[in-house]
């Protein structure tokens, strides 16, 4: 991100919802996406397809890259999805959506918690 940008102020808030600064000089700001920035963005309720639209409105380039928009997909389609609760002392995933906890259970460690409690 350029400083001198029209845009700047705007678009500096939007990138540090959705991604971690790796260099802010004076004249050029740099970011970086990361799956942990897009867990972040999506818990202050930031929407996938919102963050793939100002990405595209904002870039300098005439299309944003596939990989990008498929890595920001990936990185958000699943937070918020189920969530552990605490039941008479044991723990419990709870969720709402169909296929999260057949894909939680191909998760060795998930997996093995499932396998010890039968």
């Amino acid at each position: 991100m350029e400083t001198s940008s029209k845009h700047y102020h705007e678009i500096t808030d939007f990138l540090i919802a959705i991604a971690e600064p790796i260099s802010r000089p004076k004249y050029i700001h740099e970011y970086i996406l990361t799956r942990f920035s897009l867990y972040a963005a999506v818990s202050v309720k930031l929407e996938t397809n919102y963050i793939i639209k100002t990405l595209k409105k904002f870039s300098k380039l005439s299309k944003l890259p596939r990989e990008v928009k498929d890595y920001i997909r990936e990185c958000t389609k699943s937070y918020g999805k189920a969530k552990l609760v605490l039941k008479n002392n044991r723990y419990f995933i709870e969720t709402e959506y169909e296929g999260i906890l057949d894909d939680l259970l191909q998760l060795k460690t998930v997996k093995a918690a499932a396998d010890a409690v039968g």
